[in-house]
């Protein structure tokens, strides 16, 4: 059993499949580490630039220091998440259901799938600290 998008077979578009899922893939694997690196930068300098009085929370500066890091990737990690495979679906749905409605099935898949990770990728350059 398999299940199809846009009723093309696997064993008709199995080329059109293999670069769909390996070029949004790699696309939108840069994009979550862009966008949580930049983030993980940002949080990172607002957490640093409080000062804490760690004897009056009863924790050492090293594993607070450490939890906060922590804290701070996990935090980045989830925000990238969310904000590429947005920018990715909301581009997905305009690209196969309105820009490139007329278009072959084959190729509608095939841009409708890469071009919004190809977006999401492209905006997370704008997210990196340099």
């Amino acid at each position: 059993m398999y299940s199809t998008l846009f009723d093309l077979s696997i064993k008709d578009y199995a080329i059109h499949y293999i670069v769909m899922v390996v070029a949004s893939t790699v696309l939108l694997t840069m994009a979550y580490a862009n966008i949580s690196q930049g983030a993980f930068a940002k949080l990172s300098f607002a957490r640093k630039s409080i000062s804490i009085d760690y004897k009056k929370i009863g924790v050492r500066k090293e594993e607070a220091d450490a939890k906060q890091e922590e804290l701070s990737q996990h935090q980045a990690t989830v925000w990238a998440f969310f904000v590429a495979n947005v920018v990715y679906f909301l581009g997905f749905f305009l690209m196969a259901f309105y820009v490139l409605r007329n278009l072959h099935l084959a190729y509608n898949a095939l841009f409708s799938v890469i071009l919004p990770a190809a977006g999401a990728w492209q905006l997370s350059t704008t997210m990196t600290v340099k």
